[in-house]
């Protein structure tokens, strides 16, 4: 997209030249990368990632960045993977590890409790 807001391209024709990225990537035998891709489309990743925030974009741009990671999740049953891993955590927030988030009552943080002993519970 250029600074004044025009877009580079209609949601048809971005579908097109994104297709056009798929096919010469399998004739040439060359991996899906996001880069490639845009590349391809003579735009920025930023640029991607702006596109894929309008409403009338995202399909075609989300279609198009999952071709590329049914590609790399493909790729994680060969040797190898590690920069195919790296690849999905970074392009597609992929993780391997679970994240979780403790809580009090309502969402409120937890309050330490102290255990205070007093003269009559001791014996």
């Amino acid at each position: 997209m250029a600074r004044n807001g025009k877009k580079k391209y209609t949601p048809d024709a971005f579908k097109k030249k994104a297709n056009e990225y798929f096919k010469k990537a399998d004739k040439e035998d060359k991996p899906l990368t996001v880069t490639g891709l845009c590349l391809h489309l003579m735009v920025t990743r930023q640029t991607l990632l702006n596109y894929a925030e309008i409403d009338e974009y995202k399909e075609v741009v989300g279609l198009a960045k999952l071709r590329i990671e049914a590609y790399l999740e493909e790729k994680l049953f060969g040797k190898n993977v590690t920069g195919v891993i790296f690849n999905l955590k970074n392009n597609f927030g992929w993780k391997d590890k679970n994240e979780t988030e403790i809580t009090g009552k309502g969402g409120a943080p937890l309050v330490p409790v102290l255990n205070v002993t007093t003269s009559r519970n001791r014996r």
